[in-house]
């Protein structure tokens, strides 16, 4: 068999290769979380789709994991955002403070991921106009917004992994790696 034509390094055919039901679980949480928020009325739904393919993973233990992390950087990115946006009037070295304090304070109360997304909540709260919602509006619905694609994703992992959920869920959460931690190992109780 010619080289260019050989599937992956593995061997295994298309139908082993790829985890299916992965990618139908996944598709299944986007597309629940974004149909649920247009029947419900939330005014930016494509938040919860969008955490939905954030935070979905192929075990439980992981999807709990980052989804803590994308609601620990929503929560302190929302807050942030909007003290900033309070006092911001196109003061750009206001927004490069704020924005660097809040990145530090995630990396200190969890980790980078969570830093990473909470300036992503930050910059949308403070640099996106919202002409016709207030700057708490805008914070408030876009945590509200994270936290049901979150529950969301977490339930349909649950109905499509019933059977190794709470082994996967108990292993990920022995096994988190001091990058996952919630307080860095630097910062552990024994060093407070």
């Amino acid at each position: 068999m010619d080289q260019d034509l050989q599937l992956p390094a593995s061997g295994k055919i298309l139908s082993e290769a790829v985890d299916w039901r992965y990618a139908l679980l996944a598709a299944t949480a986007v597309t629940l979380c974004y149909w649920l928020t247009r029947v419900l009325g939330f005014g930016a739904g494509y938040w919860a789709a969008i955490t939905s393919v954030v935070v979905c993973q192929s075990q439980l233990g992981t999807t709990i994991l980052v989804s803590r992390d994308r609601m620990v950087g929503t929560v302190i990115g929302g807050v942030s955002g909007w003290i900033t946006a309070t006092f911001w009037h196109d003061r750009l070295i206001l927004f490069a403070v704020s924005l660097a304090l809040t990145l530090a304070l995630c990396n200190w109360v969890s980790n980078l991921s969570a830093g990473r997304l909470a300036g992503v909540t930050q910059c949308i709260v403070v640099l996106v106009p919202h002409p016709n919602t207030g700057i708490l509006h805008t914070a408030t619905s876009r945590f509200l917004e994270v936290a049901f694609g979150i529950c969301v994703t977490v339930a349909m992992t649950l109905l499509f992994y019933p059977k190794s959920t709470l082994e996967a869920l108990k292993l990920s959460l022995t096994q988190r790696t001091s990058d996952t931690a919630i307080i860095p190992p630097e910062r552990s109780i024994g060093s407070i």
